[in-house]
């Protein structure tokens, strides 16, 4: 299956489809049509966004079972709702989150 990303420009579209004509050319196989084609380069970019979707969100999932929180929803949160505040680097999100989990600190975790 040729790469193409969801949103693949027209001539990319095209040079992809003028690679998959003269493979299927090659092999003696029928191609299909340039719709047909671009159909099923855009089902199989979708599919493999919502795979890379899923699989993120388990790792997230994981790491929260264990307490690790997520670095990149921090960041989301503070945009969204603290856009004057400066978010902690990644080194003090985490030793801010172990301390929190493990030291007793007192303080709740920033997200």
């Amino acid at each position: 299956m040729l790469e193409l990303s969801a949103h693949a420009p027209a001539d990319e579209l095209d040079r992809a489809y003028a690679r998959y004509l003269q493979l299927q050319l090659r092999a003696r196989a029928p191609a299909l049509s340039r719709a047909e084609f671009a159909h099923q380069q855009l089902l199989a970019s979708s599919w493999v966004e919502r795979v890379k979707d899923v699989l993120h969100k388990l790792v997230q999932m994981a790491r929260l079972m264990v307490g690790v929180r997520d670095y990149d929803y921090y960041l989301q949160h503070m945009q969204q709702r603290h856009p004057d505040v400066a978010p902690m680097t990644r080194r003090e999100f985490h030793r801010y989150c172990v301390d929190a989990r493990y030291a007793g600190s007192g303080k709740g975790c920033p997200c």
